[in-house]
């Protein structure tokens, strides 16, 4: 670069050996133009993570949602479950001429889809084995199902089997369906 008074000039050599030179002012200085300051930087990077981090929070309030509303629908289902096996065990009983209560004694138990069995058990959780839940084999769920058999009666003095389904899982949550199953036939 060549330099004149308060002037440069930036000479360039082409090809052919001509040079071009190009003049440069001395008196540009830093001037603020349409740009962001720094503070103006910081304060829309601030707005964007709060806008950022309520979003994130919605998204896990919604998955943490929906986990609870699956168990819910997957326990309301083992609850009823437990009241229909009991209820084919009754019209089994029927069927083969026995009294609509044999083997439904008063009392708690395990019932599993496959066996149709009510079995006093101390282990009332369930376990997943690929196609379906039970209480004999597979990987552990959160849940537990409990069958409750009461003998009742009605107003009229009609005695019937109350049967309570109940399935829990975590600390708190459960689901309780109950059926007052009589001798109609």
């Amino acid at each position: 670069m060549a330099k004149s008074a308060n002037r440069f000039q930036l000479a360039v050599k082409m090809q052919n050996n001509t040079k071009i030179q190009y003049p440069i002012s001395k008196s540009w200085k830093l001037k603020a133009g349409p740009g962001f300051t720094l503070l103006e930087t910081i304060i829309a990077i601030s707005i964007l993570s709060i806008g950022v981090l309520g979003v994130v929070g919605l998204i896990t309030t919604s998955t943490r949602a929906l986990g609870i509303t699956k168990n819910q629908a997957i326990a309301a289902n083992l609850a009823q479950e437990g009241v229909e096996i009991v209820r084919s065990v009754r019209d089994t009983n029927w069927i083969e001429g026995e009294q609509y209560n044999e083997g439904l004694e008063p009392g708690e138990y395990c019932v599993d889809y496959l066996s149709m069995q009510l079995d006093a058990c101390g282990d009332f959780n369930l376990r997943w084995d690929g196609t379906g839940y039970s209480h004999s084999a597979g990987e552990n769920t959160p849940f537990e199902r409990r069958i409750q058999i009461i003998n009742s009666t009605d107003e009229q003095a009609v005695i019937f089997l109350e049967v309570q389904s109940t399935v829990s899982w975590g600390d708190s949550h459960s689901i309780n369906i109950t059926s007052h199953l009589y001798d109609w036939r």
